[in-house]
């Protein structure tokens, strides 16, 4: 194993460890660590996980759902069809 996966693995886990249940509940794409650890996790490219984040946002379970094909993503209304569908 390279030194780099060795200190990027024991960062996860101490960062799991400190945030308690969210340490990996959320995807953070402007952290390459996390896009790295995420796009093997999921067994997908950087740019697929990153239009995935951009689809249906940062927790990981809906990430998840999404590159499985399990979920739509989120679809945001303009302000102005908002206020008038109400």
């Amino acid at each position: 194993m390279k030194p780099s996966f060795l200190i990027w693995v024991s960062y996860m886990s101490r960062r799991s460890k400190k945030k308690g249940a969210k340490g990996l509940d959320r995807i953070n794409v402007r952290a390459d660590h996390e896009v790295m650890y995420w796009s093997k996790e999921l067994g997908i490219d950087q740019k697929t996980l990153t239009s995935a984040v951009k689809a249906v946002g940062e927790s990981a379970d809906k990430v998840r759902d999404y590159v499985l094909g399990r979920a739509r993503p989120r679809i945001t209304l303009p302000r102005s069809r908002r206020e008038s569908s109400g």
